[in-house]
């Protein structure tokens, strides 16, 4: 990249990137809402909704795989092009070669009649900007409706893999709020971060026969082009994969809790470059961070009697985000409780402080993670099981999952039900009648360097309640860790083992304990 380039980039990031943009819309009229924790079932209603969009389609992903979930997806906003719908797809960068993009959006723009663009997030390659990913996933239909939550498109997402599924969480949502959020939709668009790459960049054909690039092989190419151009026709794979989604899906979603909220929140931060610092100015929480245990050293720096007190509109330094919910969670007192359902759970400086002031007060604080045999993310799992020591000797109550999936949940075969399965979900559920699903990960990269989003609905115990009834269900297919350390299964599991490291082969464990101090000290970039 020129200079002169990589100069405008950085002044566009530092002086005029959505610097006023706002990052929190809130509304107290009626919305009408359904909660998606099953995965063919939020498969499903996202197919629906596709199909009912009779306008436009903004749909935003960290990224969108190329499986038979994926043709699925694409297929469906394919045929809306095709009849005049306008959609337009963002799809971060960090898993799309930048030519290999381009060859894939020109294709889905033919394909689409014209009425088709995706456009790639961050595909700068300048060190410093390529930590910072679009993690947000969102749907908008017409406007109207929209989807929030944990997935992105891929066959993991949806119940729909032989190797690995996670348990996730959605909702869905229609009224005026759904504005508000297409309009931020708008601000990631336009923004100098979200490119388009068609027509192909760095691509020629100087010999006639097709692509070609120095960097990458034409067969290359011809792969990613044959599975674009392999979306239509629908073949009878697609057919019966789709009804089997249909049959499967629509069973799942009579069984998910709707309701209404009056009082939403959408909180999210503007598309800029953001870079983790903290750790240069405040070595000493970042040391206390690495060494596990911040109870016995006191706090040199910003100590005040609630650090929670800090989730202001004067604090610089945090997001709309961490301002949301830590705000809430400040209300709580003795006698009260909060539950985490999260998968990559790592808090630092004021979260972390937060979470014992907390404790100290009395509030319950119950979290659902994954164990070492159920994460996709081993190294967040190594720092979490040194750092949880001194929450749980406090009072905190977690929960790591069994790998396994739900009893009695509809399943499209036996491969998926034998594969491995984690948590994914990023929720939680405050006292008792406030609820937040989003992408927002309980660590230092959601909190400092991605671009996240949450919806908030206050003042709906019914939907806090169906919320926290679902994370039960997965926490009682779980193991609770003892303030020993060791693992307290439920009678149905409870021939497993009380290693904190169970069903995990022995060089995995070598690498666990390998990995342990380096990514301590790295976890700003996990």
């Amino acid at each position: 990249m020129p200079n002169s380039l990589i100069f405008l980039v950085i002044f566009n990031f530092l002086c005029c990137s959505s610097i006023a943009s706002a990052t929190v819309f809130r509304s107290q009229e009626r919305h009408s809402v359904q909660l998606l924790n099953a995965g063919m079932g939020s498969l499903e209603k996202r197919l629906e909704a596709i199909q009912s969009a009779r306008i436009s389609i903004e749909a935003e992903y960290f990224y969108l795989w190329k499986d038979p979930a994926g043709r699925l997806f694409l297929q469906e906003l394919l045929k809306k092009a095709r009849s005049g719908v306008k959609v337009r797809l963002i799809v971060d960068h960090f898993f799309l070669s930048a030519k290999m993009g381009a060859v894939e959006g020109e294709a889905l723009s033919r394909l689409g009649k014209g009425k088709f663009e995706l456009r790639h997030y961050n595909p700068y390659p300048v060190p410093g900007f390529l930590n910072h990913r679009n993690h947000r996933k969102i749907l908008i239909i017409d406007g109207r409706d929209a989807i929030i939550g944990g997935r992105n498109v891929g066959v993991e997402y949806f119940d729909l893999s032989a190797r690995y599924n996670f348990l996730d969480r959605d909702i869905w949502f229609s009224g005026p709020i759904v504005q508000a959020l297409r309009s931020d939709f708008e601000s990631y668009w336009n923004s100098f971060l979200t490119q388009d790459l068609f027509p192909a960049q760095g691509l020629t054909s100087d010999d006639g026969s097709g692509w070609m690039d120095n960097d990458a092989s034409l067969e290359d190419y011809k792969k990613v082009d044959k599975f674009t151009e392999g979306l239509f026709p629908v073949t009878p794979k697609d057919i019966i994969l789709r009804n089997e989604v249909r049959r499967l899906g629509q069973e799942q979603l009579e069984r998910e809790y709707q309701g209404e909220c009056h009082n939403i929140t959408i909180a999210t931060v503007p598309p800029r470059l953001r870079i983790y610092v903290k750790p240069l100015f405040n070595p000493i929480d970042h040391t206390l961070d690495v060494l596990g245990d911040r109870t016995p050293v006191p706090h040199l720096s910003n100590v005040i009697p609630n650090p929670l007190d800090l989730y202001s509109d004067n604090v610089f330094f945090e997001t709309d985000i961490v301002k949301e919910v830590y705000q809430r969670m400040a209300l709580l007192s003795e006698g009260d409780r909060v539950t985490f359902e999260n998968p990559y759970f790592v808090p630092k400086d004021l979260v972390a402080r937060g979470i014992m002031t907390l404790l100290d007060r009395g509030v319950k604080i119950e979290l659902l993670t994954n164990s070492l045999r159920s994460t996709d993310a081993s190294p967040i799992v190594s720092i979490f099981n040194k750092r949880s020591k001194q929450y749980i000797k406090k009072g905190l109550d977690v929960a790591v999952y069994s790998s396994l999936p739900l009893p009695g949940a509809p399943l499209i075969n036996e491969e998926v039900r034998n594969a491995r399965w984690g948590i994914h979900a990023k929720t939680v559920v405050v006292g008792e009648d406030q609820t937040i699903i989003g992408t927002f990960n309980m660590d230092p990269r959601s909190n400092n360097i991605n671009s996240e989003i949450i919806f908030i609905c206050d003042d709906q115990p019914d939907l806090a309640a169906a919320v926290r009834g679902s994370i039960q269900e997965r926490t009682a297919h779980s193991a609770k860790i003892t303030p020993e350390g060791q693992l307290d299964w439920p009678p149905s599991l409870e021939h497993k083992s009380a290693d904190l490291l169970f069903d995990v082969q022995a060089k995995d464990k070598v690498l666990f304990h390998l990995i342990g101090l380096p990514s301590s000290m790295m976890d700003f970039l996990l």
